[in-house]
């Protein structure tokens, strides 16, 4: 006999059941992966993976990949120094050759990592054998190379990628095959560098030169601007190794873009990285796709595996049909400024989002399986269930920061513009919500009513 009086377990009796085949589920036995044999091959491999979470993505990545090199469309790898020190190299340029990788953008550690690759065939030193000397970053070839490109690129109203490739291949270095800036600069593939002033051990060399390198690296945010602009209908973003400066420069490289009256739809992106950290998750996978402009992948595991893999998927991939039909739109391709882009019909067609929910309560009703598609009463809160899970991005799953609805001043002014004669930017309309309103009114209310009695 229980002690809690008037309390008794929730009785089950009542509880509502379907058939198990009724139910729609997210994994089915088609997508389970099959055992390889001895004498499988690599595209036995690939089809042998189970097409769930990761694999999934990697397969719809390769497909939208596909799909812009076909369109012409721009697929940018912004890479970060653990992309080269794991050895990826020659996939990189493999994968340029063939068309999957049209511009690099890469922070100063890879400008470091990639010459000494291709002047010394090593890299990556000791950091704990050799700060304690203080003889940590002190390469003398490395630290006079970078800097005295930068000092070039100046001279040339050229980049900062640009310059070190050229420079770097007039040294004619013993491994220049193995070196993505040396194959970037014979294949004309735009390399842009992005340093941080002080990160970088090129920085305290005896010739460093700050304002160069300060120089070409701003050159370098133009460009990759003006090839972000053109991933408009199709074009891909890939941030693979930078957990800060990358993904920064790629959000401002977005709004630049739109600031500057341009459409920026239809666009891919994705995040491969051991962990997942805000800024790749927020400002390469979230925000540049956000509100139907495209859609975002987060790809979590190691780069020696996930590139190579990615790269397998590519090449040899099964893969399917990343257009179904074309028509001519009137937007031009940006490279010719003649032929059309193609309008492409989406890779899956639409889904109905509340017909599985409809068998579930048809099914739960009592109704027989030859009734179950006939129109029957539907509850907003189930349908907006359905709709919520239905071809929904994985990455969307993953909040970086929760969503807060703030009362008070809701319009933040834009920034004034440079030449306000040329370009005249309204000024903003400052308005209050309801909720502040009201809290501004009944604070005023109450003051009014106090000095109404201390005058009587």
């Amino acid at each position: 006999m229980s002690i809690y009086e008037g309390l008794q377990p929730i009785s089950l009796d009542e509880v509502s059941t379907y058939p198990l085949s009724s139910r729609p589920s997210k994994v089915t036995v088609k997508d389970f992966a099959t055992p390889v044999a001895e004498n499988s091959s690599l595209r036995d491999y690939l089809a042998s993976l189970p097409n769930i979470l990761a694999v999934q993505s990697i397969r719809d990545l390769a497909v939208r990949m596909r799909r812009a090199r076909a369109l012409s469309n721009p697929i940018i790898w912004g890479i970060g120094g653990h992309v080269i020190k794991t050895g990826l190299g020659p996939i990189m340029i493999d994968l340029m050759n063939r068309g999957f990788v049209t511009a690099i953008a890469g922070n100063g550690s890879v400008l470091v990592h990639d010459a000494e690759i291709a002047m010394a065939g090593s890299t990556s030193e000791d950091v704990d054998a050799t700060l304690g000397v203080g003889s940590f970053g002190g390469a003398e070839e490395t630290g006079r190379l970078l800097n005295d490109a930068a000092r070039g690129g100046v001279r040339d109203a050229i980049g900062l990628g640009e310059s070190l490739g050229r420079a770097l291949l007039e040294l004619k270095p013993q491994h220049e095959s193995l070196s993505v800036l040396c194959a970037a600069y014979k294949a004309r593939v735009p390399f842009t560098a992005f340093i941080t002033i002080g990160g970088d051990i090129a920085h305290f060399h005896p010739s460093a030169d700050g304002a160069a390198l300060g120089a070409t690296s701003h050159t370098d945010f133009r460009l990759l601007a003006e090839i972000v602009r053109r991933m408009n209908g199709g074009g891909v973003y890939l941030n693979v190794g930078s957990a800060v400066t990358l993904p920064e420069v790629f959000l401002k490289c977005v709004t630049l873009v739109r600031n500057l009256g341009h459409q920026l739809n239809d666009i891919t992106t994705a995040n491969f990285d051991f962990i997942q950290s805000y800024r790749p998750l927020t400002n390469v996978v979230r925000r540049p796709t956000a509100d139907g402009a495209g859609r975002g992948y987060a790809i979590t595991g190691h780069h020696e595996l996930t590139i190579p893999l990615l790269a397998a998927e590519l090449i040899c991939g099964a893969g399917e049909p990343a257009i179904t039909k074309t028509t001519d739109s009137q937007r031009l391709i940006p490279a010719t400024g003649k032929r059309r882009v193609p309008n492409s019909d989406p890779i899956h067609p639409p889904m109905r989002t509340a017909g599985a929910q409809t068998k579930l309560r048809a099914a739960m009703s009592g109704v027989p399986p030859s009734d179950w598609n006939k129109p029957c009463p539907s509850k907003p809160a189930i349908e907006f269930t359905r709709m919520k899970v239905t071809e929904t991005p994985e990455v969307s799953l993953v909040l970086a920061q929760p969503m807060r609805s703030r009362s008070g001043l809701r319009n933040i002014p834009p920034p004034t513009p440079v030449s306000p004669e040329r370009k005249p930017i309204a000024a903003p309309r400052i308005s209050a919500s309801p909720t502040g309103t009201s809290l501004v009114s009944c604070v005023s209310a109450r003051f009014a009513l106090k000095n109404k009695r201390t005058a009587l």
